[in-house]
This record gives C-alpha cells, structure tokens and sequence, in this order.
C-alpha cells in the first residue's frame, strides 16, 4: 500500500489512511439541509461555509477526513501557477487570466483568515527554466503578469540563489504573497469546527446513488442508509454522477513526489519549472519536497521507476538519497486550463462540483467552496461565468473526443490484451511477495497481490465505473483505472472515484 505523504507524517499519521475520528453516517434516514460527500480540501471548506450560513450540513466521506488526493498534494497554495496564465491569456483573455489570479488570491486569503492550526505560511512562487529553448515561456508569463496588474519580478538565473547552482537555472517569474500549508492539518481543524450545533462529519460512509425529486435529494450510502438533503455538493474530485460528463472530457493525470532531508537546504520559497523534465519544489523545516515525473494514470505499471528518477535527481542536486517520505496524487486536466465549478449540470440547481484543477487544485478548491457558498445564497460571484461547471465549448469537445478515444482505446484493446495475456499470464503461485499484477488461476485472470506474510488479496481487475480493465501500479500499490482515474486498494475498496463501489473479491479459489 502506498506509504503516507509528508503532510501525514507531520502531523504523526503514519498509515496511508488517517484513523478514523467521527462515527458512520446513522441508519436509516437522516435529515440535513446539505449534504457534502468527501472530505478533502473542497469538501470540509464548503462545508464550514455552508455551516456559517445557518445550514444543517452532513459532510460524509468514504473512508477517513483527507484520506485522498489532498493530503497527497504539493501542499502549494499559489495563484501564480507555472504558465497557466500566459497559456489562459492566450487560450481566452487577458481578463480571464486576471479573473482567475484574483480568484486564487481570494482563496488564500481566506485559508489564512480561518486562523487554523495548519502551518500556513507565507512564501513567493516562481516559475522559472534552465533551458534555453524555454526563457521565452518565462518571459510571456512575466510579461502577461505585469500586464494584468500582478506584482511580479524577473529574475536571472544569478538572482535565484535559493535553487542548486547545479540545476543551471536561466530565468524565473518571482510573485510574493503566495503560500504554503499542511492540506491534511487543514481539513482536520476545520472539521472540528464543522462537528456539532446539528452539523455532523461522518467518516466511512461511502455514497453509491443520489436520486433527486425536484430539487429533494435522496443520498444512499453503501450499507443501505440515505440521507434527504436540499442541496448537495459532490466534492469526490470528479463528480461521481456522470450524468454531467464531466468524466469524458477530463484528462486524469498522475504526478510523484518525494520528501528528502537536506539539513544544509537553502529552499524556502516555492518553486516550478517550465522543462520537459518538469520539477516542483517547497520546504518543510530541513526537508524539499520535489515533485514531477507526470504520467497518464493507469498507462504505466512500474511507477517505482518515477521515484528513482526523483530521487536520482535529488542525490545529483541536493547531494542527498534521504527520502522520508514518497507518494503520487492524481489530477484532472481541463483542456481550457480553468476548472470546473459550480451547478453540476442542466437540470438541477442544487447539486454542485468542482473538478478539472489541472494540478492546482488547492486555492482553486477553497475558491470552489466559497462559489458554492454563493451559489447557496443566490449571492453574485465575480467568478461564476468563467468556471461554470456547465459551460461548453469547442475546446471541451475536442477534449471529449480525445477522452472517448482514449476510452474506447482501453475499454477494447485492454480487453484484447487480456485475452492474450490469458495465454502468457504467469500462475498465481509465480507471484512473489509485495507485488500484484494481473494472473491466471483455473482457467480465468484475476488480480492479485501478495502481502509482505505471503498472504494473498485477489479481486475481479474490472473498474466498477464502466468495466475498464484495472492495471496493478507497482509502486503505490493499488489498482488504477486507465480511463477514469479510478483507483482501489489491494482488497478492492475505493480509494478514489468517479468509482463508488468495491471491485469484487475472488473468494473460494484454492491456491
């Protein structure tokens, strides 16, 4: 199982899921004004939000508070965000770039406003590039930023004194007022704000259906209790009703991290590059997180090669292999650069999402919480049109087109690989110790792993989402989707969606 990030062993969680701290939802019908599902970063602010507004708020989530992509981040919040306002400037406007700085800057704010036990600090971003070829995507963003009001710098590479002299950086975009945090410690306090005065966090309690009569909803959990709610707020990282589509136009996309210690570390503001060979860097105390190594999800199983190439970059720049700690996080990529927020989809003006962060989903999150808030309140927000979850257009159909390929791809041709695969697959017993894959026993494949005691944990290898074949990743080991971004432990539960039910178990097989 995938080990816990540094933001987890910070706050001495050393299992890759927190214990739990609040009860399961109470059978068999609970009445609340909303429902929030998932705890994470978007979840627990929408619901201290909504909280604040005089609403009676369950906030439920699968498995334990900020068990999933949030506690697995860079753990940056920055409205300066490597290229992406030059990339949004040119894709839309100067203005819609100038729209969506501002919006992430409101969220910081307000993440510092909370107050909270979380470690926030106040740190500059830069973008920058060792490579000559790239000076010029450092030069457009700074040039786009300076244009639309934001307080920035151009630095030479002679000025980013903060960075390994090895690294040969060139150029950088410095932004002060950014910031940084620990995401887990954040949902945390916040959830003992949100607990009590009628509102309630509920942990292992996993949602499998909404149904809706006009703007009623009826939640159903998984163990055959629901919950009747007025407006509800899918915050699963990808709506897990796909009756909004946003799961066919969403690229999902895996990043690495590692966190090494480098007592003599001159990095205390954030960093990213613009490179091919893509690096993202902060600090906590004498550690450097370094992240990167971005993969398709579920196109490559031997991930633990990502982490060595990590970590080789990390002994070569930072003269250290002390790695405390290593993790992945998945993201989904939205083809217009600006996220997904808001009502969920036609029909409906009560259910709301926010999704498609393209790897900065932390202020996009908190900014997704407070639209929510206002949405609630039929309250104007400056930032309403520009992220409409509903909005569509020609860039989201192309993006659609590319996902249904890309679908299609592996719903038939992972199936024409298994099927030829059945006749090369090694044996279960062939399976060593701490590895998984998929295997044939008695005239079928299944997927197993076999622990670190010998014991093995087999299950059907088929997305419960829409029956794409799972593939075993090797270096967190879990089972991940390639079309959706789905992934589930070695026994089968969810660990993230659009998926929202356990694969099923192979039981009854004599090994």
């Amino acid at each position: 199982m995938q080990p816990p990030s540094i933001w987890l062993l910070a706050a001495q969680v050393t299992s890759r899921v927190p214990p739990t701290c609040y009860p399961k939802l109470p059978i068999p019908v609970s009445n609340y004004d909303a429902v929030v599902v998932g705890a994470g970063i978007f979840g627990c602010t929408a619901a201290w939000v909504l909280k604040q507004q005089g609403m009676k708020v369950a906030l439920v989530e699968g498995r334990t508070v900020a068990s999933g992509v949030t506690s697995y981040s860079t753990a940056k919040l920055s409205a300066q965000q490597g290229s992406a306002l030059s990339t949004i400037a040119r894709q839309h406007n100067d203005q819609v770039a100038k729209l969506y700085y501002q919006m992430n800057s409101d969220a910081i704010n307000y993440v510092e406003s909370l107050g909270l036990n979380c470690d926030f600090e106040r740190r500059a971003h830069c973008t920058w590039t060792s490579e000559e070829g790239n000076m010029s995507t450092v030069r457009k963003e700074f040039e786009v930023s300076r244009r639309i009001g934001i307080p920035c710098k151009m630095l030479s590479g002679a000025e980013l004194t903060e960075l390994p002299a090895s690294l040969g950086a060139k150029l950088g975009v410095w932004v002060d007022n950014q910031a940084q945090f620990n995401p887990y410690k954040y949902c945390v306090e916040l959830c003992k704000r949100i607990d009590g005065n009628g509102c309630g966090v509920f942990e292992n309690s996993r949602v499998t259906a909404v149904s809706s009569s006009g703007n009623v909803h009826t939640v159903k959990f998984e163990e055959g209790n629901a919950a009747v709610c007025k407006f509800i707020v899918l915050a699963t990282h990808l709506p897990i009703l796909d009756r909004s589509l946003h799961f066919a136009f969403l690229k999902p996309s895996k990043s690495h991290c590692i966190a090494v210690r480098v007592p003599s570390h001159t990095v205390q503001n954030m960093y990213i590059n613009v490179d091919k060979k893509m690096r993202s860097l902060r600090s906590l105390n004498d550690i450097v997180v370094v992240c990167g190594e971005p993969t398709p999800q579920g196109e490559q199983t031997h991930t633990e090669r990502r982490y060595q190439e990590l970590k080789k970059w990390a002994l070569q720049h930072f003269g250290t292999g002390d790695v405390v700690a290593q993790w992945s996080a998945m993201d989904y990529y939205s083809s217009d650069h600006i996220p997904f927020m808001g009502i969920l989809g036609c029909g409906s003006t009560s259910i709301f999402t926010a999704t498609g962060f393209s790897k900065w989903g932390l202020a996009n999150a908190v900014a997704g919480a407070l639209l929510v808030g206002d949405l609630v309140l039929k309250k104007p927000n400056p930032y309403e049109a520009m992220v409409d979850a509903r909005r569509w257009d020609h860039r989201h159909c192309g993006g659609m087109l590319g996902e249904v390929w890309h679908t299609a791809k592996h719903l038939v041709g992972d199936k024409v690989h298994h099927a030829w695969k059945y006749c090369f697959a090694k044996g279960i017993s062939a399976l060593p110790k701490e590895e998984g894959d998929v295997v044939r026993h008695k005239g079928r494949l299944v997927g197993a792993y076999r622990d670190e005691s010998g014991a093995l944990h087999v299950v059907k290898p088929v997305c419960t989402h829409l029956g794409c074949s799972l593939v075993f990743n090797h270096g967190d080991k879990m089972w991940d989707c390639p079309c959706h971004g789905s992934q589930f432990d070695v026994d089968g539960k969810v660990i993230h969606g659009p998926a929202c039910k356990a694969l099923c178990k192979v039981e009854g097989l004599e090994w």
